[in-house]
């Protein structure tokens, strides 16, 4: 850039033999003289781009013919694109994008069947971009962002093997064209238009797409796709999220947000480059995978409004989160794990919008990178951690809890019994008593004798949990109320109720072999759907079912339990070699 500056003086008509014309990256303003064009036939590059020309475009350019390379992009140029420019038919390069040209595409482009980088983005361009693109067989790039084209997209890949597609922030109505599926597309911007459609048959496979955008349309349909980045906000997208998505090792960006997605998060533990995670606002339920902790170079983890439930895992501590986790708006219950201290480069943290209890760990406040926070809208009590930043943090991020209090506005005071209980909370302390020298030695024999109690307890109490502990490693030692215990496993061992796995059908379901990774073989009975009627017997029946759970005799076939859970209802039993459990276990729904 050389800082050139004035007018472009009409004397440069006199190079008659002029071939290069660079006069880019300056501060030349002012309307091109039309002149200027007239002696310049063997000119092949003019180069005007990042000026401050004004002025419509002069149609004497298009008697150029020799132009290879056209640059009149970042100025100010306006009205209309002149349909001369279709003179230029040897031009490989056309730059026209960020001034404030307007009217319509110029249909005489089609002409210069050399083009090979159209670029018209950010002008105010109007009306039908024309379907002919697709004849100009060596378009490599087209930009048609931030303009106000209207009409269906254009069929651009026809005959030509466009590499970049951006026709974003534009008023395209209509699904994707199938003969947009150009094998060579690489990047794809078709984000905020009015597109519809269906996303899994409207647009077709690109072996060679590595981004894309298609957020804030009205597309629906299932998602399979083999990316860097995909990007489709703001749509209707229904279904579950693929299980495909587990393998794509190079994705690196996945934003699905704001659709109509179902379900539970596929395992997506190897996505290996995955930096940027967002599922927030849709339909997506159940717990929040651990296995999410081992995408090593997440950064950001966004999983805001929908329906998460359980307890945030422990392995999410194992990333190096550094931009923000937002768990807001779900219902996930329990403590705030100590564990995401870990995340000192963290600038957003939002839990708000949950039933989390407990209280906000004291380690939080060694999260130097903070900038902001949100506790809201939880059962949470005790202290705040002790730093400055939560010291100034808004009092509406902790609005809404149980009991929290400290040094913020908006908050009362914490007393000394909850200091010294959250203190024995971190520290583990054991009280010490003090007493006069005249009392020690009762206290002391006192003392003794509770010890010797309190360790016989202790080793019983051990001995119990060491039980309890050992009863549940087994998955059909105990039966819960619905069925969860071993409902992973079962679904992993029947791989989602596949048909190689059925050995049999009743009355009211079908039967399946499952072998879990622990305990033995199972038949697990898979009711059929249940309409609510049906739902109420079968609630009203648990106490039956828990019964059946205690009976040991060698006529009967051992019943562990039952789960209802999500789209599956099904009855657990022992597994009997040779025997016919088509019928096992019968109708029971008619039998209450």
């Amino acid at each position: 850039m050389n800082y050139l500056s004035g007018f472009l003086p009409l004397s440069l008509a006199n190079l008659t033999q002029i071939s290069l014309l660079y006069v880019g990256n300056n501060l030349i303003s002012g309307e091109l003289d039309p002149r200027l064009f007239s002696n310049w036939n063997r000119l092949r590059f003019l180069e005007l781009h990042n000026n401050n020309f004004t002025g419509m475009i002069p149609s004497e350019i298009g008697l150029l013919v020799n132009l290879v390379e056209l640059a009149l992009s970042s100025n100010h140029f306006h009205v209309l694109i002149p349909s001369s420019f279709g003179n230029l038919t040897e031009l490989t390069m056309l730059f026209l994008h960020q001034n404030e040209c307007s009217g319509t595409f110029p249909h005489s482009l089609l002409n210069c069947n050399l083009l090979v980088e159209l670029l018209l983005f950010t002008n105010r361009l109007s009306g039908f971009v024309p379907q002919g693109l697709a004849n100009l067989t060596s378009l490599r790039e087209l930009h048609l962002s931030e303009n106000n084209f209207s009409g269906p997209l254009p069929q651009v890949c026809q005959g030509a093997k466009v590499q970049l597609f951006t026709a974003a922030f534009n008023n395209f109505t209509g699904p994707i064209p199938k003969k947009l599926a150009c094998t060579s597309l690489v990047r794809v911007r078709l984000h905020n238009n009015q597109l519809s459609g269906s996303l899994d048959r409207d647009f077709g496979v690109y072996p060679n797409l590595n981004y894309c955008k298609l957020s804030h349309n009205r597309l629906e349909g299932l998602l399979s796709r083999n990316l860097e980045q995909l990007k489709v906000a703001g749509n209707m997208i229904k279904g579950e999220i693929p299980e495909e998505f587990g393998k794509l090792n190079r994705l690196a960006v996945l934003d699905l947000s704001s659709n109509q997605l179902v379900g539970k998060i596929p395992k997506i533990g190897k996505l290996s480059s995955l930096e940027d995670l967002d599922l927030s606002e849709n339909k997506l339920n159940g717990q929040i995978p651990g296995q999410l902790g081992e995408c090593s170079k997440l950064h950001n983890l966004c999983l805001r409004k929908s329906y998460f439930n359980g307890s945030i895992p422990f392995q999410l501590g194992y990333l190096t989160l550094q931009g923000s986790l937002d768990l807001s708006q779900n219902l996930l219950t329990q403590q705030i794990l100590p564990e995401l201290a870990k995340f000192t480069m963290l600038e957003h943290l939002n839990v708000s919008h949950n039933m989390l209890s407990g209280s906000i760990p004291s380690l939080f406040g060694t999260m130097t990178g903070l900038t902001s926070i949100d506790f809201s809208y939880n059962d949470l009590e005790g202290p705040v951690p002790d730093s400055g930043f939560f010291h100034r943090a808004s009092p509406a991020a902790f609005s809404n809890n149980k009991n929290l209090c400290g040094e913020v506005l908006g908050l009362k005071p914490c007393s000394n019994t909850s200091v010294e209980k959250e203190t024995r909370k971190k520290n583990h302390n054991v009280p010490i008593i003090i007493v006069s020298a005249s009392l020690s030695w009762l206290i002391l024999s006192l003392a003794l004798f509770i010890l010797c109690a309190l360790s016989r307890r202790a080793k019983r109490s051990r001995e119990s949990k060491e039980a309890m502990v050992s009863e549940a490693r087994n998955p059909l030692s105990v039966v819960n109320y619905d069925g969860k215990i071993v409902y992973e496993d079962i679904i992993e061992a029947t791989e989602s109720f596949d048909e190689k796995y059925c050995i049999g059908s009743g009355g009211s379901g079908r039967v399946y072999k499952a072998k879990l990774t622990l305990g033995p073989i199972l038949a697990i009975k898979k009711l059929l759907c249940l309409d609510g009627e049906q739902m109420e017997k079968l609630r009203s029946f648990t106490n039956e079912i828990r019964a059946l759970t205690e009976i040991s005799h060698k006529n009967i076939v051992k019943f562990y339990g039952f789960c209802c859970h999500g789209p599956h209802k099904f009855l657990v039993y022992d597994y009997i070699e040779r025997g016919s459990l088509a019928d096992v276990p019968r109708d029971d729904m008619k039998a209450k």
